[in-house]
């Protein structure tokens, strides 16, 4: 149960969808458009199905639902992946820790085109090859300019990554068969090979995002556009896939503040350049994408839901969830059920509800 006051609070959020965010508004370009919420979608009542203790899972951290009907978790202590089917049987586990073939240092995506298993490694600049079965088939090194290697896929042939501001551009898209490239995408700042750490933190400290920070990105695609989210910045862009800029969002979420205000204070602090992140993650199901906000003593893990042309369909939180640990580490959906399915470190176990139904939302500028 979620104290009086946290449940005060999500009552009468505020998310905006505006150029005013306070944390940015130097970089926004869009007019404001502000999204009242009288009531978020509480997801109350879920369905225990993986005990992960019994098959001696630890740290359960990524999690996929198959086209297969199947359930992929990985887990980040033995560096496996383990497939169960929908009645919580095991019935396939595959990768271990390593440099080799097939094996893992720190998966982060997991992407699925018929029946193959595309798995990317941030900390090796891979994607690994399986078969649905848990069969190894080859993998690819890829490269990214970006800091922290953020990647999509497009599709089996084609990948996104983030080009800093290589040729004034925000992502290169880029052929896995070929060095073809493409560039595209309206970036924050110029390509930075060399940065001033002291005048980083001080800007930062001052309120300014620093120049090479700027177009650090998550990047996600849906069945035919591309979603950026600026880490720094709050803001979700919309590309068609061709290239073409459709919308862009500032986003100010429940917590941003507070996450900022630490950030700053960790910099005052430490005299380092902290890693600013408002979300842990961003999804695509069907024509929506998802976002799952970092949670602060004050504000929990939410998912916000936003459609194709940026309108913000729902806001679902998980009240048996302690804000103040981030139980949900991750989360997959089956849309064609409307089913979700959380991880809830807190239990170890893997839990299943039915989605609410979308609310669209009415804006009023």
């Amino acid at each position: 149960m979620l104290p009086n006051q946290l449940s005060f609070n999500l009552i009468s959020l505020l998310f905006f969808f505006c150029a005013c965010s306070n944390s940015n508004k130097e970089y926004s370009k869009v007019d404001p458009v502000f999204v009242n919420i009288s009531n978020i979608s509480s997801i109350n009542s879920f369905e225990s199905i993986i005990d992960f203790d019994k098959f001696d899972i630890f740290k359960p951290g990524l999690i996929e639902y198959l086209n297969n009907d199947n359930i992929l978790v990985f887990d980040f202590a033995t560096y496996s992946f383990y497939t169960f089917n929908n009645d919580g049987d095991l019935i396939a586990k595959f990768g271990k820790k390593g440099r080799g073939p097939g094996e893992f240092i720190f998966p982060q995506e997991i992407f699925q085109f018929e029946n193959q298993l595309k798995i990317v490694d941030y900390s090796l600049n891979r994607i690994v090859t399986y078969t649905l079965d848990g069969e190894y088939v080859s993998q690819f090194k890829y490269e990214s300019k970006s800091l922290f290697g953020e990647i999509t896929l497009l599709n089996d042939s084609t990948y996104i990554t983030s080009s800093n501001g290589y040729q004034n551009s925000l992502l290169v898209k880029t052929k896995f068969d070929s060095d073809e490239e493409k560039y595209f995408g309206i970036s924050k700042s110029k390509h930075i090979n060399e940065k001033d750490q002291k005048e980083s933190v001080s800007n930062f400290i001052g309120g300014n995002i620093p120049d090479f920070v700027k177009n650090t990105v998550t990047i996600e695609t849906s069945r035919n556009q591309i979603f950026v989210y600026f880490n720094y910045l709050s803001e979700l862009h919309n590309y068609s896939l061709n290239g073409s800029l459709n919308w862009e969002k500032s986003l100010n979420l429940p917590g941003n503040d507070e996450i900022l205000d630490k950030a700053v204070s960790g910099a005052k602090r430490t005299n380092l350049m902290p890693i600013l992140r408002y979300i842990w993650s961003m999804k695509s199901y069907g024509n929506d994408i998802f976002l799952q906000t970092v949670s602060t003593p004050n504000v929990p893990t939410l998912i916000v839901r936003i459609d194709q042309n940026g309108n913000l369909l729902d806001v679902y939180s998980f009240p048996f969830i302690d804000p103040s640990n981030s139980a949900l580490t991750s989360y997959a959906i089956n849309d064609s059920l409307d089913t979700i399915y959380l991880i809830d470190l807190s239990k170890n176990k893997l839990l299943v509800s039915p989605l609410p139904k979308s609310r669209f939302l009415h804006t009023q500028e």
